[in-house]
């Protein structure tokens, strides 16, 4: 039953971020951590998250904008140790309440459309906090979302240069977590159903996208990171 609610939701999640541009870990996290335990929700997070991102990534390569993803990518990187050292020392309800505050957060940041100076600082001290954010609850995406819509660039444009990025963070995140914390059958079970629940959940997503109202979708995701963020607390 562990497997067949993880296998569920990382295809809504996969869907979600076929229909938003983002939000695949933001949805999956959660969930994945009352199912299993926040450990293998955010392996199985950051996992999920890179493989999406780098679809996007390939697939709108000409619109990447390579500032953006130099300033964010090395910032990630070099912060990342220390959400590394967070997720090895929190205990599991330390680091569940941590995911439901950067949930409840991004659910306000989305809520209010926060706006911050579209200045090189904001760029990369939000690559810094998603590096933060990466390692210790594979919540990496609000942080960059924000500073880049304080760039005011084109939809597609944002959402290819934050795929790029989310691949940089993405392959440096795996590999810091998966050669310091110990891998579970848990989180094993989990990534064996994880692409193939993601590869439905995209397609489906697809498709869903070119009729659905992105007004609603936003509120919709917003509600999801409530909800989670309530039941994760509760959890905790």
């Amino acid at each position: 039953m562990t497997i067949v609610l993880a296998a569920a939701v990382i295809a809504a999640a996969s869907a979600a971020q076929a229909i938003t541009g983002f939000g695949s870990a933001l949805l999956a996290v959660p969930f994945l951590t009352i199912i299993a335990g926040p450990r293998p929700a955010v392996m199985a997070g950051l996992m999920v998250a890179v493989l999406l991102s780098t679809g996007v990534a390939i697939a709108e390569r000409r619109h990447v904008l390579r500032r953006p993803v130099l300033l964010m990518g090395g910032g990630g990187v070099v912060a990342a140790p220390v959400g590394l050292l967070l997720l090895r020392t929190l205990s599991d309800r330390g680091l569940t309440v941590l995911i439901c505050g950067v949930l409840l957060v991004s659910a306000v940041m989305m809520t209010v459309r926060i706006r911050l100076p579209a200045t090189d600082s904001t760029v990369i001290s939000a690559g810094l906090l998603s590096g933060v954010l990466l390692t210790s609850t594979g919540l990496n995406g609000p942080p960059l979302a924000v500073a880049l819509a304080a760039q005011a660039h084109p939809p597609r444009t944002s959402r290819a240069t934050l795929a790029m990025v989310f691949v940089v963070h993405g392959f440096v995140g795996n590999t810091l977590v998966l050669t310091s914390v110990q891998v579970t059958s848990s989180t094993l079970s989990i990534g064996a159903v994880a692409v193939p629940a993601m590869i439905l959940g995209w397609v489906a997503g697809d498709r869903v996208s070119r009729r659905m109202d992105q007004t609603w979708t936003r509120r919709a995701v917003i509600a999801l990171l409530v909800v989670g963020a309530v039941l994760a607390a509760v959890t905790a």
